[in-house]
């Protein structure tokens, strides 16, 4: 029904409203108008929902994981082998990643409430690792030069650090500890960035804001090394964070 605003006769009132008439065309529309509300309040209520009750992520064994990382590696290296305690290493991730309890009983002091600081010498394959791992089901991360730290620092100030001081929607595996220059300056202001980083992230795990699970590191220091270059309050707070993981000394140099 059509209501013009200029009209000789007096427009006549419904005695109420469900005596109102539609024409065919006005009652499609409210339909349609009312569908659309509907519809659009089940898309919020499910939002919602979705939202409280999460899927459950996938489970994998570590059994499972090891053949799926293995088939991964040699996509990426035709060739590649589990050789010269390379093996050893690679179960030991395969377990941690799993977050299965026989991690634990590795070595004295692991557990899979801390991250993962993997050591050995240049080019046995830590970072290579470390990246193949990224997607799995405890949580993924992003692997990280701590020269582009160092880098970033020296560009933006304490600003640039930001993004690696605290939790972020992924965790985080800095690679090549010790690679970085340990005073690096924005103006005046010099600091060591990474000590920086990983006494702040301490802070923020111990706050309980930031898994413990969400910070990695590789390098080619010992340990003797990384006290050296980053005094004995961020080595003391790294023995917290991170079960350390040692490549064999005959571990082969994969750099070929």
């Amino acid at each position: 029904m059509t209501i013009t605003a200029i009209s000789n006769l007096r427009p006549v009132l419904p005695s109420s409203p469900a005596d109102t008439v539609l024409s065919e065309e006005e009652a499609a529309a409210a339909l349609a108008a009312a569908r659309q509300a509907k519809w659009d309040a089940l898309r919020m209520a499910q939002y919602r929902w979705d939202v409280a009750n999460p899927p459950k992520p996938e489970t994998f064994t570590a059994e499972q994981i090891y053949q799926i990382k293995l088939y991964e590696a040699r996509q990426l290296v035709p060739g590649f082998s589990l050789d010269n305690g390379v093996e050893e290493v690679f179960w030991t991730l395969c377990l941690y990643f799993a977050g299965d309890a026989r991690f634990d009983a590795l070595r004295p002091g692991y557990s899979r409430r801390k991250g993962l600081l993997l050591m050995g010498n240049v080019g046995r394959g830590k970072s290579f690792l470390m990246k193949l791992f990224m997607r799995n089901p405890l949580q993924g991360y992003g692997v990280l030069s701590t020269r582009k730290v160092a880098e970033r620092y020296q560009q933006q100030g304490p600003e640039g650090l930001g993004p690696y001081l605290q939790a972020g929607a992924t965790g985080v595996c800095f690679d090549d500890l010790g690679a970085e220059s340990t005073e690096v300056k924005h103006y005046a202001n010099a600091v060591n960035p990474m000590a920086e980083v990983l006494l702040s992230r301490y802070d923020e795990l111990v706050a309980g804001r930031l898994q413990p699970f969400a910070t990695h590191i590789t390098t080619n220091l010992s340990a003797d090394q990384i006290e050296a270059r980053y005094e004995n309050r961020v080595r003391s707070r790294m023995r917290e964070m991170f079960n350390t993981v040692k490549f064999s000394a005959e571990a082969p140099d994969r750099r070929a």
